[in-house]
């Protein structure tokens, strides 16, 4: 009878062994390191990999975050999911090994900073 006896698993072999499991933590470093705000605005700081470097000066930043909101403010979704969700998506499958970094998010970057710097022109004219 199967049901009687116990099959214990080890989890180490499930873990590590699994190739969905390798190839969705794989996917998971892929995505996370895209989307690290610190690789565009301030040069890795953290990690201080010798290939990192500033991309956008951190000033842009507070510019950059009033930007994304203005584009959902203003209900640019086939903007944002066309310029931002799929080039994540494919950089979180494909990954990226270019010394600029994820430079196929660099387009939605710099209209994001685009759109926060037209809406803070367009506050201060009043």
């Amino acid at each position: 009878n199967i049901f009687s006896k116990v099959l214990w698993l080890k989890p180490e072999v499930w873990i590590e062994q699994n190739n969905f499991v390798i190839a969705l933590s794989r996917i998971e470093r892929n995505l996370f390191s895209g989307l690290d705000i610190n690789q565009y605005f301030f040069g890795g700081f953290p990690r201080n990999n010798p290939t990192d470097f500033q991309k956008f000066p951190f000033l842009l930043l507070p510019i950059f975050i009033i930007g994304i909101y203005e584009l959902v403010k203003q209900k640019q979704y086939l903007f944002l999911s066309l310029f931002f969700l799929v080039p994540v998506i494919l950089l979180s499958f494909i990954g990226h090994d270019d010394y600029l970094g994820p430079f196929i998010l660099f387009p939605f970057l710099v209209f994001s900073i685009f759109s926060g710097a037209k809406f803070l022109l367009e506050k201060f004219k009043k």
